[in-house]
C-alpha cells in the first residue's frame, strides 16, 4: 500500500552548509491529497538538506507529494 501525504513548503532556513526545510499538511483540496487522514489532515515534516546538489530544490509555497511505503528489510 502507498500512503500519500501532500504538503506545502512553509519555510526554508539557511543554516551553515545546508537548508532546514519545514512543510505542513495541506488541509483543503481533494480527498486524495492526504490518504492517511479521513478528515482534516494534520502533520509537519522537517528535513535538513546538506547535499549541495539539492539546495534550492524546495521552495516556500510550493506543494510536494510524499509517497510513503513500508521498507522491507533485505535478507
Amino acid at each position: 500500500m502507498i500512503v500519500t501525504a501532500r504538503m506545502v513548503c512553509e519555510t526554508i532556513t539557511l543554516d551553515g552548509a545546508g537548508e532546514r526545510v519545514v512543510m505542513r499538511a495541506i488541509t483543503n483540496g481533494h480527498p486524495e491529497d492526504n490518504s492517511y487522514s479521513k478528515w482534516t489532515p494534520s502533520g509537519t515534516f522537517e528535513i535538513y538538506v546538506s547535499n549541495p546538489d539539492i539546495h534550492g530544490h524546495f521552495k516556500p509555497g510550493e506543494v510536494y507529494d510524499f509517497k510513503i511505503t513500508h521498507h522491507e528489510k533485505s535478507s
